[in-house]
């Protein structure tokens, strides 16, 4: 099982000026899915698109009131080079109001998905589920922060990068929040003043050395 597609309502030229390659309104990263740059207004992730194997005809739903595509995978077969140095994938993030509905709506809708492999709490109690995806360290993550934030939404892509230091000075400084530490990385996440909204974090490819 793969995500084949995110669909984000940002224009294209924001992602060129970050450092993504952008072809026909397409971001591939590496060989892990697609970012679509529909182009309307205010900003977001808007739906997604998920591969199962055994899947011919799509089927559209919207567990959680965001709106979800399921056909056969689509798989990238050469990665897309990006002057800020992305190359591959961690994870994408599902906030919910409440992880239990929300793995029970997944389920429904994608039976193929099955039981979340790893799920439990944080340390700060957030209860979270996640689901391995293909060309992904970790995959799909579902996750409550917040239990009266209404809706589920997508609002978090991980994704490495070759050299964090050469990135943040590719995209800006002052266009990425302050250097943090995250799993172990280093890790910064794009502002969206710049029309990148897709909750990008970069993390570095390395984890920090421990002492």
């Amino acid at each position: 099982m793969r995500l084949n597609e995110i669909t984000v309502a940002d224009q294209p030229d924001a992602w060129r000026a970050a450092g993504f390659t952008v072809e026909n309104d397409r971001v591939c990263i590496g060989n892990s899915f697609v970012i679509h740059l529909s182009g309307q207004s205010g900003g977001g992730i808007k739906e997604w698109a998920l591969g199962v194997d055994g899947r011919v005809t799509p089927r559209t739903s919207c567990p959680g009131g965001m709106p979800l595509s399921v056909t056969a995978p689509a798989r990238i077969d050469a990665s897309t080079q990006h002057e800020n140095g992305v190359i591959h994938t961690m994870k994408v993030a599902i906030l919910t109001a409440d992880t239990t509905a929300s793995i029970q709506r997944l389920q429904d809708e994608v039976p193929e998905l099955g039981p979340p492999p790893r799920e439990g709490k944080s340390d700060d109690g957030a209860h979270y589920a996640i689901w391995p995806l293909e060309d992904m360290d970790v995959g799909l993550e579902v996750v409550c922060i917040d239990p009266n934030q209404g809706d589920d939404v997508m609002a978090a892509i991980f994704l490495e990068v070759v050299d964090l230091d050469e990135t943040i000075e590719r995209i800006g400084i002052n266009d990425v929040t302050p250097v943090d530490i995250y799993s172990g990385r280093r890790r910064v996440i794009i502002k969206p003043r710049i029309g990148v909204t897709a909750g990008i974090h970069l993390l570095a490819k390395d984890a920090e050395p421990t002492t």
